[in-house]
């Protein structure tokens, strides 16, 4: 019998894929600028990093039983991060957007290690699911991040099709789409900020 745990992990990570967020709307972006490869690149370098952190979380921070400031305090840099891609966005809503350079690594690098939520979710909600999947299975951190990150592969993948197909109507109203693309990283930003600030204050 599949443990229970495997399944929550698999619908967690699926339904996150189509959570609007700042790495979603960066592959949106890319999606519309340069096709499906482009954003299929952003999305696996993105679940590279959220590999990387998510392991030194479970298997490093979580021993260090780091304070929750410093997840918030990280979200202020993240803030600034996206109001920065925001304008690089708004700044390619033009007919020819195809033409601007597609989002560097470093760029795609810098998106996913500023991203709050990201710490706060494998600091915080990851740690009960493993706690409940440790009582069925061996090794249980590794698992949970494995079916999880499957599963976030899987949602994204399908965002990323369906972005793709939709790609040329989309684009003829690329200046009004690449402009509430921008807002809406603008908008995490905002929240971003909102959510450090009541924390500290």
């Amino acid at each position: 019998m599949i443990p229970v745990g495997f399944i929550t992990a698999v619908i967690i990570g699926f339904v996150s894929g189509f959570v609007p967020g700042a790495v979603v709307t960066m592959i949106f972006s890319e999606v519309l600028r340069h096709g499906f490869f482009a954003g299929l690149r952003v999305l696996l370098w993105s679940m590279l990093v959220e590999i990387i952190v998510a392991s030194a979380i479970i298997f490093g921070f979580s021993q260090a039983s780091l304070p929750e400031a410093v997840f918030y305090g990280i979200g202020f840099f993240g803030a600034g991060f996206l109001i920065y891609l925001a304008w690089g966005v708004a700044g390619t809503a033009a007919p020819h957007a195809e033409k601007a350079p597609k989002i560097s690594a470093w760029k795609i690098l810098l998106l996913n290690l500023t991203n709050a939520p990201l710490y706060i979710f494998w600091s915080s909600v990851a740690p009960s699911e493993i706690h409940l999947l440790a009582k069925d299975v061996s090794h249980a951190p590794a698992w949970f991040l494995f079916f999880m990150e499957s599963g976030w592969l899987l949602g994204t993948t399908a965002v990323v099709c369906l972005l793709a197909f939709a790609r040329s109507f989309l684009m003829q109203y690329a200046h009004l789409v690449f402009r509430v693309l921008a807002g809406v990283l603008v908008l995490m930003a905002a929240r971003l900020v909102w959510n450090s600030v009541i924390f500290f204050f």
